[in-house]
């Protein structure tokens, strides 16, 4: 009796911490807290656990990466990812089963026995996070000394675990929530923005007509070989670049119906490299045209054909931000996803995107990049599809990105394959 007694009050208190516990993680929505409180909580709870650490898995790469870490010095906190395929905390997550480790130092699979040395540790307790049947990290408990984990022990870690994966991803979920909402607004001030620059485009585009009437009238005053004459054809010929400039502004954010007739991709992506060519050559960025021989047209939207590419070459522009090259491609191959289609690319040699993240780029408001608002790429396959084509995106021969896009032939022309660069 004496000893189902004190189980029971064992039992008892356990499950008093463990309500502890729960209600102390699940009471703050930031994420780094969270973490660091699980990690702080495990240690008080267990009485032979020194240090207690928290790996999150990242599905893209395959990989645990430490996120908290309670008891450890900063040396610890600082150890690379691990390999789920190859390591002993990864098959922690690749089985979804605790495993327990008398010493940590001498085991062959554990990666880090000098640093287990050096910050004193020897047991291992390892469990998974599991959330809606999905893995999401591992909880590890190290003890200072030979242990062996019963199965209480591994229980109560199991069940700590089970309530942080909740409390993670309700952080998440929040953190995700704010970040739409900022993007929201973003999003607005951008609307705010194109409005108020095809207002100001509006406003500038009457007195340049001005300007450039002028301008015309007083070179016909001058006579041939006058100096003079010289100068007022440069000052015509800077005009009409702010002015081409100004229209291709007003195209942009204009909304109309889309105006659907023969368009030459070539001369599209010409344009669209004429606009942005100071940014590029102040950026360092090397441009490489290979145009297909005798593509035919496609049936399309100017102005929209105009944007998509001009998001596609600053999209490739934002990526190279120390230089690089852009290369624009164009071709035509009889026997596409609709028939004859014609191809066009743009590749760059800048950071390349994740593997992971290939399908979710072209959602709205998602952006690889701090401060962007992702929007341009979500705009592009809008228009993409609008003209009944397809888009696709891996990484190109150089190890940047490389951006396909197709769309169905107005006509016959010679035959070049997008594989074949």
């Amino acid at each position: 009796n004496a000893r189902l007694h004190a189980q029971l009050k064992r039992k008892a208190l356990e499950l008093e911490s463990l309500f502890s516990v729960g209600q102390t993680i699940v009471s703050s929505l930031d994420l780094d807290e969270v973490l660091e409180r699980i990690t702080q909580k495990v240690v008080e709870l267990m009485e032979e656990v020194r240090l207690c650490s928290l790996m999150l898995l990242d599905h893209g790469k395959g990989e645990l990466l430490i996120r908290a870490v309670y008891g450890a010095s900063e040396r610890y906190t600082r150890k690379p990812p691990l390999k789920v395929a190859d390591s002993l905390l990864g098959k922690v997550a690749r089985e979804r089963t605790p495993i327990t480790v008398e010493d940590v130092r001498h085991h062959p699979e554990f990666k880090y026995s000098g640093l287990a040395r050096r910050e004193g540790l020897v047991s291992l307790l390892s469990v998974p996070m599991v959330f809606q049947d999905r893995v999401i990290g591992v909880l590890n408990a190290y003890t200072g000394k030979p242990h062996s984990f019963g199965p209480e022990e591994v229980g109560l870690l199991s069940a700590i675990a089970s309530q942080s994966a909740i409390a993670i991803q309700n952080a998440r979920l929040y953190e995700s929530v704010v970040a739409a909402e900022e993007r929201i607004r973003q999003s607005e001030r951008l609307l705010l923005l194109g409005e108020m620059a095809a207002e100001v485009a509006h406003e500038i585009r009457n007195p340049l007509t001005v300007i450039r009437m002028l301008i015309h009238s007083l070179n016909e005053e001058f006579p041939q070989g006058d100096p003079r004459k010289r100068d007022i054809q440069v000052m015509e010929q800077k005009i009409g670049q702010m002015t081409g400039l100004v229209e291709q502004i007003l195209e942009i954010t204009r909304q109309r119906e889309p105006e659907f007739l023969p368009v030459q991709l070539q001369d599209v992506l010409e344009e669209t490299l004429a606009l942005v060519r100071h940014r590029l050559s102040r950026q360092r960025v090397r441009v490489l045209r290979r145009w297909g021989r005798g593509v035919p047209r496609v049936r399309g939207d100017r102005a929209q054909l105009e944007q998509m590419a001009l998001n596609l070459v600053l999209n490739a522009a934002q990526a190279m931000p120390e230089g690089g090259q852009l290369t624009l491609r164009t071709g035509f191959r009889q026997k596409g996803f609709s028939g004859s289609t014609v191809w066009m690319a743009v590749e760059d040699t800048g950071h390349g995107i994740p593997k992971g993240s290939l399908q979710e780029i072209f959602k709205p408001f998602v952006s690889l990049r701090p401060g962007g608002v992702g929007l341009g790429l979500a705009v592009v396959q809008r228009i993409v599809k609008q003209h009944q084509g397809r888009i696709s995106v891996r990484e190109a021969p150089a190890g940047g990105s490389k951006f396909l896009i197709e769309f169905p032939a107005l006509g016959e022309g010679d035959v070049q394959d997008p594989d074949r660069g």
